[in-house]
């Protein structure tokens, strides 16, 4: 999840997919049917660095109106949480004091998801990546080749360590110097989740969210059939590879086919916290039943050698996922075909 702010430019070219690797098909699903007592609503908003998208069906356009709203006021007031970018939000305040009193309940929930995450992938995914994260970040180039240290890349490595992040009744706190935690890999899912809940609760339960190709459904759309969704294709703009039809649960991607460091598209956002290497993947998708536990996994198995990646699916309920190599290889969970 990268807050950074977008340019018109290219805020207008997020917006022709809604995501860089999932989209909503059939837009015309996306307007009111006056035919019917339903109504559509949908707003779009720039948030968390990409395009947040809500479309929601209600028998009054007012009601699910005001619960979108309602809705996108819950993001904004996540944002201030976990945003690592800002120095203000907790997150931010973590990394540059090295500690913080007084955890929310958000932040909490969501860590302690993502320490379940770390253990059942081997601490392939990990947190405490973000000075390896952040120090590409700085470096990002037009070139074709990014100018690095090794020796300074393996130092940082040596921060990768979640075992010197002390969690207790009265905060959390580094124990090494420069640590810092990034949760981009699975608060846009959580917060997507939460979302979710104010729309619920507001008794709009016919929606899409599509915060940037995390996506989040339930029920229909103006046609009362499932949500379709395209899986984009990596190696074709504008393509999809694959169109899967929801009305319960979530879908999130995750590849290296977008938001490169260097012209040479060998390094991107993903980083082994073993190696601090970028994976060798085109694209990945999983399905689940929240969107927090679909971005987290997505994150995971993009870092993982392909076998591993498809076990670890596979033994996590009520999941499955689709991996889309380089070479033009495709994969699949043995639960593909019955979730997606």
């Amino acid at each position: 999840m990268n807050y950074k702010s977008l340019t018109r430019r290219n805020f207008l070219k997020q917006a022709t997919t809604l995501g860089a690797s999932l989209f909503v098909l059939s837009p015309a699903q996306l307007l009111a049917d006056s035919l019917t007592k339903n109504h559509i609503s949908q707003e779009t908003r720039l948030l968390m660095g990409t395009i947040v998208n809500i479309t929601a069906k209600s028998q009054s356009k007012i009601q699910a109106e005001t619960a979108i709203g309602l809705a996108f006021n819950e993001i904004e007031r996540l944002i201030d949480i976990f945003n690592r970018h800002s120095s203000s939000s907790v997150i931010g305040t973590l990394n540059a004091q090295g500690k913080i009193k007084d955890i929310p309940v958000e932040l909490s929930e969501v860590l302690t998801n993502a320490q379940k995450i770390t253990l059942s992938s081997n601490e392939m995914f990990n947190p405490t990546i973000e000075p390896l994260l952040r120090y590409y970040e700085t470096h990002k180039t037009n070139s074709a080749k990014l100018n690095v240290s090794s020796s300074e890349i393996k130092e940082l490595r040596e921060l990768a360590d979640l075992n010197s992040v002390k969690i207790n009744a009265s905060g959390i706190s580094f124990a090494k110097q420069g640590m810092g935690i990034t949760l981009d890999g699975i608060a846009k899912g959580y917060i997507t989740d939460m979302a979710a809940k104010v729309l619920e609760k507001n008794q709009v339960h016919d929606y899409m969210i599509n915060a940037g190709g995390d996506i989040k459904v339930s029920g229909t759309n103006i046609d009362s059939q499932s949500w379709n969704i395209g899986i984009a294709n990596p190696y074709q703009k504008g393509q999809s590879v694959e169109t899967i039809r929801l009305n319960q649960g979530a879908i999130a991607s995750s590849g290296g086919s977008e938001n490169f460091f260097d012209s040479s598209k060998q390094n991107n956002h993903l980083i082994n916290p073993y190696t601090g290497k970028s994976p060798n993947i085109a694209s990945v998708s999983v399905v689940a039943p929240n969107t927090m536990l679909a971005d987290a996994l997505a994150t995971t198995i993009a870092l993982l050698p392909t076998s591993s990646a498809i076990k670890l699916i596979n033994q996590t309920p009520n999941t499955a996922c689709l991996i889309l190599e380089n070479s033009g290889e495709r994969f699949t969970s043995a639960t593909w075909n019955q979730l997606a």
